[in-house]
């Protein structure tokens, strides 16, 4: 009888051991362990591109081009890209094709940065940038604040590193930070482009002190 008992309960524990949800023992790696702005893991589902900060973008294996003008100094160093644009007259930017950037669903554009000086209002500074096959989207990083394309300044301090994502579809732009909605702006206008983009001031459009971590891109999943 204590045995039947035992059975019993062991089915029991079993049964409620299949019951419960399973945990994923999928591990998300810090694509970057070495940099020392790096907290926060990417959680995409899948990245289409990835930079997380090890060698110079045009330097990585999966190669973004340089757009540059002027002398920008930046460097990659322990894990971390640093670029200081101090002119209104120069800048430098990365970006990289990506074929299955459609305008819809759109595209999620997401980064490990801080921005530690530059300038102060709506259009300028540092920038994420998304291009779609039908749109543009733009969203510039300053110290004090952050701006979709065309939209109002939103005072924020970006000084200290936080997790930046822009999500595209259709003519909308959302930029969250920390997972926050911070703005819902508009596209920037119309391009055939599909690709994803950083960098400093994007042609000439202000000034910045950005630190980036690393920078995916993907489908917007949203």
């Amino acid at each position: 009888m204590r045995r039947d008992r035992k059975s019993a309960w062991l089915i029991r524990q079993a049964v409620r051991s299949l019951a419960q949800p399973r945990q994923s023992t999928r591990v998300v790696a810090a694509p970057n362990a070495t940099g020392t702005g790096f907290s926060v893991a990417p959680r995409s589902p899948g990245w289409l591109v990835f930079y997380n900060g090890t060698v110079l973008p045009h330097d990585d294996p999966v190669h973004w081009t340089k757009s540059e003008s002027g002398a920008v100094a930046y460097a990659a160093a322990g894990g971390i890209l640093t670029v200081t644009d101090d002119s209104d007259a120069e800048h430098v930017s990365w970006y990289i094709q990506e074929a299955s950037l459609t305008n819809d669903p759109g595209a999620q554009l997401e980064a490990w940065v801080r921005v530690t000086a530059g300038s102060a209002v709506a259009d300028e500074g540092a920038h994420l940038c998304v291009w779609d096959g039908t749109e543009q989207f733009l969203v510039f990083l300053r110290e004090t604040g952050l701006n979709v394309y065309g939209s109002a300044d939103v005072a924020i301090d970006l000084s200290g590193w936080h997790r930046v994502t822009m999500l595209t579809r259709g003519a909308v732009c959302e930029v969250r930070v920390d997972d926050n909605l911070v703005q819902v702006g508009a596209t920037a206008g119309g391009s055939a482009y599909q690709r994803f983009g950083f960098g400093s001031g994007l042609v000439d459009q202000g000034q910045s002190v950005a630190d980036w971590d690393w920078v995916g891109g993907a489908v917007n999943w949203a």
